[in-house]
């Protein structure tokens, strides 16, 4: 007679995975597989494998095991009972003597009911690791599933200075008479990284970027265009059209531009199938995870049973 349990592994099966004509056990092992691939992204996960350890006779058949994709040396078996029944000491015994063969780095049995007292105490004791995995009931499906972010992104234009602040009147009038003869090209660019700024006494102390940069980020602009006027701590000197001007500031134009991005980390509408809870004690990480359509219905087996990514 199929339980309640097996019934429910099936439809999860079925609905996620393929329909397949499996016994309920073999889906459930296939569950398990996808699980594991699911928690550890980076493993090879391969479904009903056939092992014998280095000279010995017996041979094995695993539920399911997981290597890494590199090719180093792990191994993780796992055991997958599919019963409504507890899972007994009994059991649990003659799992330890596959592991003890076979010798894996990690050792696992998950069961959709648990685990009596006795089995859990002995698989303490010989490291074996136990999780509960069945299928999630509706009032767990109450964990964030999505992240809903709004990325608010502003830009700068290139800053036009309008107009030099002389350092006073004399330097206004000096200037005034010495630019009167140049050229008047309108609106020039100037290379901020290369354009130097002086001392009184000519000696150089930064470029024009190293005393435009931290003004124009210290305005509180808004979206759209901005005018202003910045004065400076202490009188600049740098040169306009070949003349080395004493300035004490600057009028400024400049554009502020936003763009605004909004994206979703998860998938709101997804509804979660399984959940695996690791049992007290038999874990050093413990795990409570939920599985979601998605997570399940992104992946497939392939023939020789390697759960891959679905195309």
């Amino acid at each position: 007679m199929v339980g309640l349990v097996s019934t429910g592994i099936e439809e999860i099966y079925d609905r996620n995975v393929a329909v397949e004509k499996l016994k309920s056990g073999t889906k459930y092992e296939r569950l398990t597989a996808l699980v594991f691939q699911i928690l550890d992204q980076s493993s090879l996960v391969v479904h009903d494998v056939t092992l014998r350890a280095d000279g010995k006779e017996s041979v094995h058949q695993i539920d399911v095991t997981a290597s890494n994709r590199s090719g180093g040396r792990r191994r993780v078996i796992v055991e997958a009972r599919d019963r409504q029944e507890r899972v007994t000491l009994g059991q649990v015994r003659d799992f330890f003597g596959v592991v003890h063969q076979l010798r894996p780095d990690v050792a696992w049995i998950v069961s959709p009911s648990g685990f009596t007292g006795p089995a859990q105490r002995f698989a303490h004791d010989e490291g074996i690791r136990l999780a509960v995995l069945r299928g999630a009931l509706p009032e767990e499906d109450n964990r964030v599933k999505a992240i809903f972010n709004t990325l608010v992104m502003k830009a700068m234009g290139t800053p036009t200075i309008t107009t030099w602040l002389a350092a006073d009147d004399a330097e206004r009038a000096r200037l005034r008479s010495l630019l009167a003869s140049k050229v008047d090209t309108g609106v020039q660019m100037i290379n901020a990284e290369t354009e130097l700024v002086y001392d009184a006494a000519g000696n150089v102390v930064g470029t024009l970027k190293d005393l435009l940069e931290p003004a124009f980020r210290s305005f509180d602009l808004a979206v759209g265009g901005n005018t202003g006027t910045h004065e400076f701590d202490e009188t600049k000197y740098i040169d306009i059209a070949d003349v080395r001007a004493a300035v004490r500031g600057f009028d400024f134009r400049v554009e502020l531009v936003e763009a605004v991005h909004k994206f979703t980390i998860g998938n709101p509408d997804s509804v979660a199938e399984l959940i695996i809870r690791s049992v007290d004690r038999t874990v050093s990480e413990p795990i409570d995870r939920l599985i979601y359509d998605i997570d399940l219905q992104g992946l497939a087996f392939g023939p020789d049973g390697q759960v891959v990514i679905r195309r």
